[in-house]
Protein backbone atom coordinates (compact mmCIF):
# COMPACT_ATOMS: atom_id res chain seq x y z
CA UNK A 1 0.00 0.00 0.00
CA UNK A 2 1.26 3.23 -1.40
CA UNK A 3 0.75 6.60 1.48
CA UNK A 4 0.37 9.81 -0.31
CA UNK A 5 2.75 12.58 0.95
CA UNK A 6 2.02 16.24 0.83
CA UNK A 7 4.83 18.43 0.50
CA UNK A 8 4.27 21.99 1.39
CA UNK A 9 5.58 25.21 -0.77
CA UNK A 10 9.49 25.84 0.57
CA UNK A 11 7.40 29.14 0.94
CA UNK A 12 4.69 27.95 3.15
CA UNK A 13 7.47 25.67 5.18
CA UNK A 14 9.52 28.66 5.91
CA UNK A 15 6.35 30.79 7.05
CA UNK A 16 5.33 27.68 9.60
CA UNK A 17 9.06 27.88 11.27
CA UNK A 18 9.42 31.42 11.35
CA UNK A 19 5.87 32.38 12.61
CA UNK A 20 5.60 34.39 15.69
CA UNK A 21 9.40 35.01 15.85
CA UNK A 22 10.47 38.63 17.09
CA UNK A 23 13.64 40.90 16.77
CA UNK A 24 15.54 40.25 20.04
CA UNK A 25 15.27 43.33 22.68
CA UNK A 26 18.47 45.14 23.95
CA UNK A 27 20.81 43.44 26.52
CA UNK A 28 21.97 46.12 29.24
CA UNK A 29 24.43 44.85 29.84
CA UNK A 30 25.91 44.39 26.55
CA UNK A 31 25.19 47.72 25.21
CA UNK A 32 28.13 50.70 25.02
CA UNK A 33 27.07 53.80 25.80
CA UNK A 34 28.88 56.80 27.45
CA UNK A 35 29.44 57.73 31.01
CA UNK A 36 28.71 61.30 30.56
CA UNK A 37 27.02 63.41 27.96
CA UNK A 38 28.27 66.39 26.97
CA UNK A 39 25.64 69.51 26.21
CA UNK A 40 28.06 71.56 23.53
CA UNK A 41 27.03 74.56 21.83
CA UNK A 42 27.65 75.34 18.14
CA UNK A 43 30.34 76.11 15.52
CA UNK A 44 29.15 77.48 12.35
CA UNK A 45 25.64 76.25 12.33
CA UNK A 46 26.86 72.39 13.92
CA UNK A 47 27.21 71.43 17.12
CA UNK A 48 30.66 71.35 18.59
CA UNK A 49 32.91 67.71 18.58
CA UNK A 50 33.37 68.03 21.84
CA UNK A 51 30.25 66.95 22.91
CA UNK A 52 30.49 63.43 20.59
CA UNK A 53 29.06 60.53 22.02
CA UNK A 54 28.15 57.14 20.36
CA UNK A 55 25.64 54.61 21.48
CA UNK A 56 25.88 50.87 20.37
CA UNK A 57 22.94 48.71 21.21
CA UNK A 58 23.21 44.98 21.24
CA UNK A 59 20.88 42.52 21.99
CA UNK A 60 23.67 40.01 22.72
CA UNK A 61 27.68 40.33 23.52
CA UNK A 62 28.27 39.71 19.08
CA UNK A 63 24.82 40.84 17.72
CA UNK A 64 24.34 44.61 16.98
CA UNK A 65 20.83 46.03 16.78
CA UNK A 66 20.26 48.14 13.48
CA UNK A 67 17.48 50.36 13.06
CA UNK A 68 16.88 50.67 16.57
CA UNK A 69 14.86 53.61 18.33
CA UNK A 70 16.81 55.32 20.84
CA UNK A 71 15.76 57.57 23.49
CA UNK A 72 17.46 59.76 26.62
CA UNK A 73 15.25 61.45 28.82
CA UNK A 74 16.63 63.95 30.92
CA UNK A 75 13.57 63.70 33.63
CA UNK A 76 16.11 63.62 36.44
CA UNK A 77 18.14 66.70 35.33
CA UNK A 78 15.45 69.28 35.42
CA UNK A 79 16.91 70.92 38.27
CA UNK A 80 19.65 72.65 36.15
CA UNK A 81 20.07 70.56 32.50
CA UNK A 82 18.49 72.58 29.32
CA UNK A 83 17.78 70.80 25.78
CA UNK A 84 17.69 72.60 22.68
CA UNK A 85 14.29 72.48 20.67
CA UNK A 86 16.28 72.17 17.23
CA UNK A 87 19.12 69.67 17.25
CA UNK A 88 21.63 70.58 14.00
CA UNK A 89 23.66 67.55 14.33
CA UNK A 90 26.53 67.20 12.43
CA UNK A 91 27.78 66.24 9.22
CA UNK A 92 28.74 62.72 9.03
CA UNK A 93 27.00 61.96 12.26
CA UNK A 94 23.21 60.49 13.46
CA UNK A 95 20.22 62.30 12.43
CA UNK A 96 18.67 63.36 15.55
CA UNK A 97 15.40 65.80 16.77
CA UNK A 98 14.00 66.84 20.13
CA UNK A 99 10.78 66.30 22.27
CA UNK A 100 9.84 68.87 24.00
CA UNK A 101 6.78 67.10 25.72
CA UNK A 102 8.75 65.01 27.90
CA UNK A 103 9.57 65.32 31.21
CA UNK A 104 10.99 68.85 33.14
CA UNK A 105 13.88 69.05 29.88
CA UNK A 106 12.97 67.27 27.11
CA UNK A 107 13.93 64.10 25.10
CA UNK A 108 16.42 63.58 22.16
CA UNK A 109 15.63 60.77 19.83
CA UNK A 110 18.04 58.98 17.16
CA UNK A 111 17.78 55.36 16.06
CA UNK A 112 21.34 53.39 15.07
CA UNK A 113 23.06 52.66 12.04
CA UNK A 114 23.51 49.28 10.02
CA UNK A 115 25.98 49.01 12.79
CA UNK A 116 23.37 49.27 15.66
CA UNK A 117 25.38 52.89 16.51
CA UNK A 118 24.12 56.41 17.03
CA UNK A 119 26.88 58.50 16.50
CA UNK A 120 25.63 61.86 18.51
CA UNK A 121 25.86 65.15 19.83
CA UNK A 122 23.56 67.07 21.68
CA UNK A 123 22.84 71.05 21.80
CA UNK A 124 22.13 72.03 25.11
CA UNK A 125 23.50 73.94 28.70
CA UNK A 126 22.32 74.81 32.55
CA UNK A 127 21.03 76.87 34.46
CA UNK A 128 24.02 77.65 37.02
CA UNK A 129 23.59 81.46 36.66
CA UNK A 130 24.63 82.24 40.37
CA UNK A 131 27.12 80.86 43.15
CA UNK A 132 25.50 77.74 45.07
CA UNK A 133 22.78 77.36 41.87
CA UNK A 134 21.50 73.76 42.45
CA UNK A 135 22.33 71.35 40.57
CA UNK A 136 21.09 68.05 38.87
CA UNK A 137 23.45 64.51 40.59
CA UNK A 138 25.62 62.01 38.92
CA UNK A 139 22.85 59.60 36.42
CA UNK A 140 20.59 62.28 36.07
CA UNK A 141 19.61 60.94 32.34
CA UNK A 142 18.16 57.82 31.44
CA UNK A 143 19.30 55.93 27.90
CA UNK A 144 16.67 53.59 26.57
CA UNK A 145 16.70 51.65 23.01
CA UNK A 146 13.88 49.12 21.30
CA UNK A 147 14.73 46.27 19.24
CA UNK A 148 14.33 48.32 16.28
CA UNK A 149 10.99 46.09 15.18
CA UNK A 150 8.23 48.32 17.08
CA UNK A 151 9.03 46.59 20.51
CA UNK A 152 9.10 48.00 23.46
CA UNK A 153 11.97 50.52 24.74
CA UNK A 154 14.41 49.01 27.34
CA UNK A 155 16.59 51.24 30.11
CA UNK A 156 19.59 50.77 29.08
CA UNK A 157 21.56 52.96 31.26
CA UNK A 158 21.35 56.01 33.33
CA UNK A 159 24.61 58.63 32.58
CA UNK A 160 25.19 62.20 33.79
CA UNK A 161 25.30 65.15 31.89
CA UNK A 162 27.72 68.12 31.53
CA UNK A 163 27.24 71.56 30.18
CA UNK A 164 30.06 73.04 28.78
CA UNK A 165 27.57 76.26 28.46
CA UNK A 166 26.76 76.62 32.61
CA UNK A 167 24.76 79.35 32.20
CA UNK A 168 22.92 78.66 29.02
CA UNK A 169 23.93 82.15 27.19
CA UNK A 170 26.19 84.35 25.88
CA UNK A 171 28.16 81.24 24.26
CA UNK A 172 30.83 79.17 25.95
CA UNK A 173 33.17 81.64 27.55
CA UNK A 174 34.93 82.89 30.88
CA UNK A 175 32.17 83.62 32.67
CA UNK A 176 31.20 79.88 32.51
CA UNK A 177 35.23 79.27 33.91
CA UNK A 178 33.73 81.54 36.60
CA UNK A 179 30.41 79.67 36.94
CA UNK A 180 32.86 76.56 37.20
CA UNK A 181 35.06 77.82 39.40
CA UNK A 182 32.26 78.74 41.95
CA UNK A 183 31.22 74.93 41.60
CA UNK A 184 34.12 73.62 42.57
CA UNK A 185 35.13 76.13 45.00
CA UNK A 186 31.88 74.65 47.12
CA UNK A 187 32.66 71.48 46.34
CA UNK A 188 29.24 70.22 44.71
CA UNK A 189 28.80 67.32 43.45
CA UNK A 190 26.88 68.16 40.63
CA UNK A 191 26.68 66.81 37.16
CA UNK A 192 26.80 69.95 34.88
CA UNK A 193 31.30 70.57 36.12
CA UNK A 194 32.23 66.78 35.83
CA UNK A 195 33.24 66.27 32.37
CA UNK A 196 35.61 63.16 32.70
CA UNK A 197 33.21 60.88 34.30
CA UNK A 198 35.54 60.89 37.54
CA UNK A 199 31.90 62.19 39.52
CA UNK A 200 34.42 64.86 41.30
CA UNK A 201 35.31 68.21 39.95
CA UNK A 202 39.02 68.59 38.98
CA UNK A 203 41.88 69.86 37.24
CA UNK A 204 41.21 67.91 34.14
CA UNK A 205 37.54 69.03 34.08
CA UNK A 206 38.75 72.93 33.83
CA UNK A 207 40.85 71.78 30.82
CA UNK A 208 37.78 70.49 29.46
CA UNK A 209 36.24 73.48 29.82
CA UNK A 210 38.64 75.90 28.84
CA UNK A 211 39.45 73.94 25.14
CA UNK A 212 35.33 74.34 24.50
CA UNK A 213 35.67 77.91 25.77
CA UNK A 214 38.46 78.52 23.10
CA UNK A 215 36.01 77.18 20.70
CA UNK A 216 33.83 79.90 20.27
CA UNK A 217 30.75 77.91 20.78
CA UNK A 218 27.34 79.55 20.51
CA UNK A 219 24.47 79.15 22.89
CA UNK A 220 21.31 77.36 22.00
CA UNK A 221 19.10 80.06 20.17
CA UNK A 222 15.36 78.03 21.78
CA UNK A 223 15.95 75.38 24.89
CA UNK A 224 12.65 73.47 25.29
CA UNK A 225 12.18 74.80 29.03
Amino acid sequence: MKVALRVLPLACACGLLTSGASAAPPSPADCSVPCSIPLVGTKSGSADAHGTIAITVRSSPTAVIPGSNIRIRFDGCATDIRVCSVQPGYTGGTALSADCTTGGVGSINAATDGNGTANLRIVGGARNTFNGAPGAGFGCAEILADDGAGGPFVSIARVSVGAFDQDGAGGVNPVDLGHWVADWAAGALVGRSDYDCSHSLGARDLSKLQSVALSLDASCASYCH
